[in-house]
């Protein structure tokens, strides 16, 4: 089941709030309450590139991809702002300036514990020596002992794989490349109609999320990062719209956090007014 909630914030410690605002004025930490089995999956609305923080009730958080390098003290200020101090894993689903550019600041301030990668990277792929280095091929993998990832395909020219992430009753697709052609094969190997949320590949770029894609996995939400000077293929859009899928913009509608528990999730976003306030 899913519920979303067009908040500002969660809240929040807020300041300088009067009635008449419709917007906070100043967000000093994000408190998402997570209780229990409760986790949240926020898409950070960086001015370049993809980043997703997973974070469960113990305090403990994963970063999928870390997004480009001129977003660091975007990715800086949204780190702290939901209280991230230490970072367990990295996982790049994908080499190149979008998605790795802020590796080798976040392994050396936030303790990184491990950083995942496609089969198919080498060291020599990457920008810095790191303490561990985990290589992911096809098959399920254990993210937090209550989230289960799959990684469904990965692809050696891209250096990219495209995943799956379980829990409870939610799933997550988190395509890295844009290509029709690797989508049919995706479609002809997994079921993926218990997809309820889509991360688009490629900022939306018109060379993915066909038509067949959207039909066969039918999500609910559909989640598209920003990529400074680029935006979204009108296309894609429109494929999105008439499937009656609910698009989530990062620079449209700000931070996108997924707030769930096992049977039910949640949408809440933090605007880009209070994102600027801060």
């Amino acid at each position: 089941m899913k519920r979303v909630l067009w908040l500002f914030c969660v809240v929040l410690v807020l300041a300088g709030f009067q009635e008449d605002q419709e917007v906070p004025t100043k967000i000093e930490k994000v408190d998402l309450k997570l209780m229990g089995d409760e986790v949240a999956f926020t898409f950070v609305n960086l001015p370049d590139g993809e980043a997703t923080i997973i974070q469960n009730d113990k305090g403990e958080a994963i970063l999928i991809n870390t997004g480009n390098q001129n977003s660091k003290e975007h990715l800086k200020k949204t780190l702290d702002l939901y209280g991230v101090s230490s970072i367990q894993k990295i996982i790049l689903t994908k080499l190149g300036p979008d998605y790795e550019g802020n590796l080798e600041w976040l392994t050396k301030e936030f303790s990184v514990q491990k950083l995942v990668v496609p089969s198919t990277v080498d060291k020599e792929d990457l920008p810095l020596q790191v303490p561990s280095i985990e290589k992911w091929g096809i098959g399920e993998k254990q993210l937090f002992p209550e989230i289960m990832v799959n990684v469904l395909q990965v692809l050696d020219e891209e250096k990219s794989m495209n995943l799956s992430l379980k829990y409870g009753e939610h799933r997550f697709l988190f395509m890295a490349v844009a290509s029709k052609a690797e989508e049919e094969k995706l479609m002809k190997e997994y079921a993926l109609k218990d997809v309820n949320i889509l991360k688009v590949a490629e900022f939306a770029s018109n060379n993915g999320t066909s038509q067949a894609l959207l039909e066969a996995v039918d999500p609910q939400i559909a989640i598209i990062f920003n990529k400074q000077n680029l935006y979204p293929s009108a296309d894609v859009l429109e494929r999105l719209q008439n499937t009656w899928i609910d698009i989530y913009y990062t620079k449209q509608f700000g931070n996108i956090t997924i707030r769930c528990s096992k049977e039910n999730y949640e949408v809440i976003t933090l605007t880009i007014e209070s994102m600027n306030s801060l």
